[in-house]
C-alpha cells in the first residue's frame, strides 16, 4: 500500500480544511507505545519560554494519548541535536504551504500521521509564536501534535483539536465583540474626521458661523468613538475574571485601548476648541478665535505624534489571530489655517 503524509493546519478567524482522516489498517500509529526524541528550533521573536511551552504540549499528550490516540507515546527531552520529532516556532507560517485553505493567517502545521503514513524524517510540527499569548501557542503547540499521534480536526479534545476557534477560545464571542467593538469605533474616528475636514474647509474659506456647529458635530462623533473605546476596555476586564488570562494579554488590550481613548479624545477636544474659534471669528473676535484655532492645531499635532489608530492590532492579544486586515489604520484630519 502507498504510504502519504497529510499536511494539517490550524488558522485563527478562519478555519482551514487541512487534514484528512486517516484509514485504519489494524496496524499500529509509528509512534505507538515508543519513546519520541524531541528537538526544539526557534526562529522567532517571542519573549516566552517555548521549551516549556514545549514540555507542557509533551506532558499533556503523554498523559491523553491513550484516551484520544488510541495508544500510549512517551516523549524524551526538548533539548538540541537529531530527533524523531522537531518542533520549529516562527514567526510566519512559512513550511506550511501545502496545507489547504493555506493562507498568512495559518498559526501551524503538522503531518498527519497513522498505520498508511510514511514517517518524515524528522517529523516536523510548525508554530507561529510571534507576538501571540502564551497560552495560544500552547494550544497551538498540542493542536500540531495531536496532529502527528493521528489525530484530525474532527477528533477530540475539541478545545485542542477543532479548527474553529469558537471551540478552543473560551469566551470567544466576547473576544470578537470587543474586536469589533474597537472596529466600529475606529470606523467612526473616520467618519468624524471627514466631518472636521469637512468644517476646517469652512473655516478656511471665512465661513466661521457655517463651520462652528459643523466642528460641533466632528466633537459628537469622535465622543461617540471614544464612548466604543471605553466599551471595548470595559469588557476586556472579563477575561480577568474568568481566569483565561493565559490566552489573553490583558495587559496589550487594556494599553491599545486605552492609547486609542486618548488619541481620539485629543481629537474631540480638538474640534470643540475649534467650534468655540469658529464663534469667536464669527463675533469679530479674532483673537479668541486665533487662540482656540493654535490650541485645536496642537491636540491634532498631539494625535498625529501617537501615530494613527491600529484597532486592527487588538485582535492580537485578544488571541483571535496573528493579526487582523478588517479595516486601513485611522489617521486625523488636517490643521485650519489663519
Amino acid at each position: 500500500m502507498r504510504r502519504r503524509t497529510v499536511l494539517a493546519g490550524v488558522t485563527g478567524l478562519a478555519t482551514t480544511a487541512g487534514c484528512l482522516s486517516i484509514s485504519d489498517t489494524g496496524e499500529e500509529h509509528p509512534f505507538a507505545g515508543g519513546t519520541v526524541t524531541v528537538r526544539v528550533d526557534q526562529s522567532t521573536d517571542t519573549t516566552h519560554d517555548l521549551q516549556a511551552v514545549t514540555r507542557e504540549a509533551l506532558a499533556f499528550w503523554e498523559t491523553n494519548s491513550e484516551r484520544y490516540a488510541g495508544f500510549g507515546v512517551g516523549f524524551d527531552g526538548v533539548g538540541t541535536g537529531e530527533a524523531d520529532l522537531v518542533v520549529t516556532y516562527t514567526d510566519s507560517p512559512r513550511g506550511c504551504s501545502d496545507v489547504a485553505v493555506s493562507s498568512e493567517r495559518v498559526l501551524g502545521c503538522a503531518p498527519v500521521l497513522g498505520p498508511d503514513t510514511s514517517v518524515p524524517e524528522p517529523t516536523v510540527a510548525r508554530v507561529v509564536a510571534g507576538s501571540r499569548p502564551v497560552g495560544q501557542i500552547l494550544t497551538t503547540t498540542k493542536h500540531e501534535l495531536g496532529h502527528v499521534l493521528g489525530l484530525t480536526h474532527a477528533d477530540e479534545p475539541r478545545e485542542v483539536m477543532s479548527s474553529r476557534p469558537a471551540d478552543r477560545l473560551r469566551l470567544y464571542d466576547r473576544r470578537v465583540e470587543i474586536q469589533e467593538t474597537a472596529v466600529v469605533a475606529a470606523e467612526r474616528t473616520s467618519a468624524a474626521n471627514a466631518t472636521y475636514s469637512d468644517a476646517v474647509d469652512l473655516w478656511n474659506a471665512g465661513d466661521y458661523a457655517e463651520a462652528a456647529p459643523v466642528f460641533g458635530q466632528a466633537r459628537a462623533a469622535y465622543a461617540d468613538a471614544v464612548g466604543q473605546f471605553e466599551t471595548a476596555r470595559a469588557a476586556a476586564e472579563a477575561f480577568e475574571q474568568a481566569q483565561v488570562i493565559e490566552t489573553v494579554d490583558i495587559k496589550r488590550v487594556r494599553t491599545l485601548l486605552d492609547g486609542y481613548t486618548e488619541q481620539v479624545g485629543l481629537l474631540a477636544s480638538a474640534a470643540g476648541t475649534m467650534s468655540e474659534a469658529a464663534d469667536a471669528a464669527a463675533a469679530g473676535d479674532t483673537e479668541t478665535a486665533n487662540a482656540r484655532r493654535d490650541r485645536a492645531n496642537n491636540s491634532v499635532d498631539a494625535f498625529r505624534a501617537s501615530g494613527p489608530l491600529q484597532v486592527r492590532d487588538v485582535a492580537v492579544p485578544l488571541g483571535l489571530v496573528r493579526e487582523s486586515d478588517r479595516e486601513e489604520p485611522v489617521g486625523g484630519p488636517g490643521g485650519a489655517e489663519s
